[in-house]
């Protein structure tokens, strides 16, 4: 019934499509605030048009996608997602925001005739078959950049920004919309990079919808006789949100930072027990090692084959190795296990060098990172130092 009703959608979309705007027409920038569900946790953005002479109100998104398309996961990951622009009358568009209970912002544009039907023109030669698709980014062309810039570029006049010289980080803009001490900010943490935390001005936060309605906000326009005006002529809150759990707050007893210091604090009394009865528990760090292991597989290949962009140098592969998987496998062949302390050696040194990496702020560490390098340096030594004497393997 969705696919039937989305096909009718684009039809009666087609049908008004090739109208030329009437002087009563307007167009405005939407901003949805983000939902509980993961792709919806930073909002979007899209255009509206309304012209009643032409009885014509679409709203235009660059944010479909189809989750059941092949291979949509591992495309998604390696940076190669295809998004398309999506055009569908307003009042099929608010309903989805409604329902998922996020305030809707509408901010009308001062604009002129001839800057209204080249935004106009601007979607409809987007929305073409041949080139509504996109090679969707998460920071460079998502969207809420796709129609920042389409309105910036298609306007007579010089757009300028009045901001407050004040700079932010990737990494800080993320925790703003999914919090910190849960496991998506976790995950999140886990793959980007030190890029991340590197300074960015406020012009490149407009990946970022609230943040692409704040910069609207503060554009103003000058025409050739120097006169200066908002951009944005006015403001509407067309849906307004009642009060609800995000989903960024867990129960503390359910969070990393509460798990991975209580998983910590277990492999470190198993160490004491271990040195105690002379006695290794190989299960416990086969387990570890190798969740440590698949994690770093994940990390390397967005680190050096995804083409997201903050995803590269990213220091977290010193503590989270592929080869622990290696040593995974070697925990169950006791031949090895005197090979085995060169690569705890190994570990033990890169594990140190990542919190040296944090102490020196080069990439930041959420902080359940800390107990989980702890972790791992204390199973390594533990290794180590049961190696030297002779042990029973439980």
């Amino acid at each position: 019934m969705k696919k039937v009703l989305f096909t009718f959608c684009c039809f009666l979309v087609t049908l008004q499509t090739f109208a030329q705007l009437s002087d009563q027409s307007t167009i405005s920038l939407l901003t949805c605030e983000p939902g509980p569900a993961v792709y919806a946790k930073f909002g979007h953005t899209a255009i509206r048009i309304t012209d009643p002479q032409n009885d014509l109100d679409i709203v235009f998104h660059y944010g479909v996608f189809d989750f059941s398309s092949d291979h949509f996961i591992a495309r998604f990951v390696k940076g190669e997602t295809d998004y398309q622009l999506g055009a569908l009358p307003f009042r099929y568009f608010m309903p989805e925001y409604v329902e998922r209970n996020s305030s809707v912002y509408e901010q009308k544009l001062n604009l002129t005739s001839d800057e209204k039907q080249k935004i106009y023109d601007a979607l409809i030669e987007n929305y073409q078959p041949e080139n509504r698709i996109y090679r969707y980014n998460f920071i460079y062309d998502n969207c809420a950049t796709r129609p920042f810039f389409l309105l910036i570029r298609n306007q007579a006049e010089n757009i300028t920004f009045n901001l407050p010289h004040t700079q932010t980080t990737y990494r800080t803009i993320i925790e703003e919309y999914v919090g910190y001490n849960n496991w998506l900010r976790f995950g999140i943490d886990l793959v980007v990079s030190s890029l991340s935390d590197k300074p960015i001005g406020m012009m490149e936060t407009v990946a970022f919808p609230l943040y692409t309605k704040w910069l609207i906000d503060h554009a103003e326009k000058t025409d050739s006789v120097g006169t200066t005006q908002p951009m944005v002529s006015e403001t509407n809150l067309l849906f307004t949100a009642t009060e609800h759990d995000d989903g960024n707050t867990i129960p503390f007893l359910l969070s990393p930072i509460f798990i991975i210091n209580l998983l910590a604090l277990f492999g470190t009394l198993l160490a004491f027990y271990e040195w105690r009865t002379k006695r290794y528990c190989h299960w416990f760090d086969a387990v570890f090692f190798a969740a440590i292991g698949l994690i770093g597989c994940v990390i390397f290949f967005l680190a050096f084959f995804s083409i997201h962009p903050i995803v590269k140098e990213n220091f977290n592969l010193l503590f989270c190795n592929p080869l622990a998987l290696i040593a995974t496998v070697c925990l169950f062949i006791k031949s090895s296990y005197r090979y085995l302390n060169y690569y705890f050696i190994f570990n033990s040194i890169c594990c140190l060098c990542a919190l040296v990496v944090s102490i020196l702020q080069l990439q930041l560490l959420h902080a359940a990172f800390i107990p989980l390098i702890a972790l791992s340096i204390i199973r390594s030594v533990a290794f180590i130092q049961l190696q030297k004497s002779r042990f029973h393997v439980q």
